[in-house]
């Protein structure tokens, strides 16, 4: 804060006014200075804390990713074998004899990456004090935690979805013994694990570009395009293999 002090006797000349003058003029400047010199410090030290949180979340988040990733395409696999359980199954009039899939080891359930340090940031107003190439960097990555975390939200949707439909065809998708549902109910099921199928490589391509813009931070790239060439990688390396196609038009392997 700013303190002003008067002068301790007034002044009997202009020399002396003009030498007082200046020496407020001074006074304020210096202080007006110190003030935002101490103010520019401050700031350097919270935009360095704050690219330090951020690496140290990116850090926390690549191996809840990876282990994610490995849960869903594990499902992938197991949604693709009870289609092709009731694909296979024998019709006879208006029914069809099908058997369940006993379920892959391990839950499919995953932990969300985690965006609390860039949300605490622009609560504090801290995001504004960022250059404007790393403030870009940090909110397309909290894009793509929050897509992610949408994505997931879908996934448990069409998830629960597809266990009423199995209810509701009075099938045990669990027991591989042979049961007889309606043609018509093989046909929903069918849909609905296609549904099922699209939510978990929506899942699989969000969270790819999550883990790409997390080591794109970690490597200290300053530009999004550096940041987008990360995850193209990433959806590169995660992409689901097999199924009718994958992320971004890219053909699979054969």
């Amino acid at each position: 804060m700013l303190d002003v002090h008067p002068a301790h006797h007034a002044a009997t000349t202009w020399r002396d006014f003009f030498i007082h003058i200046a020496t407020i003029v001074l006074g304020l400047c210096i202080a007006v200075g110190l003030e935002q010199s101490v103010e520019f410090f401050h700031h350097r030290d919270q935009v360095a804390l704050l690219t330090e949180q951020m690496r140290t979340e990116a850090q926390s988040n690549l191996p809840l990713i990876r282990d994610s990733v490995a849960r869903l395409k594990v499902q992938v696999t197991y949604i693709r074998s009870l289609e092709d359980a009731l694909l296979a199954g024998k019709p006879s009039g208006d029914s069809v004899d099908v058997h369940g899939v006993p379920p892959n080891a391990g839950s499919a359930l995953y932990v969300s990456p985690s965006r609390a340090t860039w949300s605490a940031a622009q609560s504090a107003g801290l995001a504004a004090l960022l250059p404007a190439d790393r403030a870009k960097l940090f909110a397309r990555l909290d894009y793509n935690t929050v897509e992610d975390i949408s994505a997931d939200e879908d996934l448990h949707e069409t998830l629960r979805t597809l266990v009423s439909e199995c209810a509701r065809a009075h099938y045990d998708h669990a027991n591989p013994v042979v049961q007889r549902i309606s043609l018509s109910h093989r046909d929903d099921l069918l849909f609905q694990l296609e549904q099922v199928d699209g939510a978990l490589r929506r899942s699989t391509a969000t969270l790819a570009l999550v883990e790409g813009g997390d080591e794109a931070i970690l490597a200290g790239v300053h530009s999004l395009d550096e940041m987008y060439s990360f995850q193209k990688a990433a959806v590169r390396r995660i992409q689901v293999e097999a199924g009718p196609a994958a992320f971004f038009g890219a053909t699979p392997k054969p």
